[in-house]
């Protein structure tokens, strides 16, 4: 690995990203391990048993992995740290997830306050309480064999007899309108939803003033590629390396 591989960005079709993210011509070491970006669904139809082949995953989109589920990325913040993304088997309608029951749970990436988790769940027999909302599916959606999909606020199930479930988040801003109406809500899936990157951009801002962003996953932390060869935490103008010293708040402390 050298300073010069981490300095490539991801890309793909118009689309570009750098640390914490890697992928394509971006080698592993550039990025958190669990950040990986790939070009399109075609490169992950075999890795993950991915079948989707709509309008919305075309070769120069770029999608993600994460918790088994493939989401579109519709554009990525590096200065905030937010990535905004929608789940691919979601971009067509909601009769037809290729990935029942599943939700986002991850260490790296927070919900925005913005957003709000709605539960979909799928052929229920009955009802714990009223849903939000309750929808039909179409005769022609033969692929899930879903007859119908109730929706409800929240993680908690209000539901029961359900065949499978999933939960996505959607815009707070859109409650008042979508719960009632089909089109409404699976536009509010397709505009997807943001999300904060929690790996620490603090110490690759630093390094990028004269080197590379890499990830340790050793020590869980981010490093810099260097133009001498030499990898650390930062690499200052003068040559010298400092040493990053993570406190037990995950403050950044540097040792000179």
């Amino acid at each position: 690995m050298s300073q010069t591989n981490c300095s490539l960005p991801f890309r793909c079709g118009n689309f570009a990203a750098g640390y914490p993210f890697w992928g394509g011509d971006r080698p592993s070491g550039c990025g958190h391990p669990d950040l990986q970006l790939y070009c399109g669904c075609d490169s992950i139809s075999e890795l993950f048993n991915y079948g989707y082949r709509g309008d919305y995953c075309s070769t120069d989109w770029p999608t993600m992995v994460i918790n088994a589920v493939v989401y579109s990325i519709l554009n990525i913040d590096e200065k905030a740290q937010i990535l905004r993304i929608s789940r691919v088997d979601y971009l067509d309608g909601i009769c037809l997830p290729l990935y029942p029951n599943s939700t986002i749970k991850s260490t790296l990436l927070d919900y925005d306050p913005g957003y709000e988790l709605l539960t979909l769940s799928y052929n229920c027999q009955g009802y714990a309480s009223s849903p939000a909302g309750h929808f039909s599916c179409s005769e022609n959606n033969t692929y899930s064999g879903y007859d119908n999909v109730s929706i409800a606020e929240g993680l908690a199930p209000t539901l029961e007899g359900c065949e499978s479930f999933t939960t996505v988040p959607v815009s707070r801003s859109l409650h008042s309108t979508m719960i009632g109406n089909l089109s409404v809500l699976e536009e509010a899936i397709r505009e997807g939803f943001q999300m904060k990157w929690t790996v620490s951009g603090i110490a690759c801002e630093e390094c990028k003033s004269n080197g590379s962003c890499g990830y340790d996953p050793l020590f869980n932390q981010t490093f810099c590629y260097c133009p001498n060869g030499q990898f650390s935490t930062s690499c200052s103008s003068s040559g010298k390396i400092r040493r990053l010293t993570m406190l037990p708040w995950n403050i950044p402390s540097y040792n000179l």
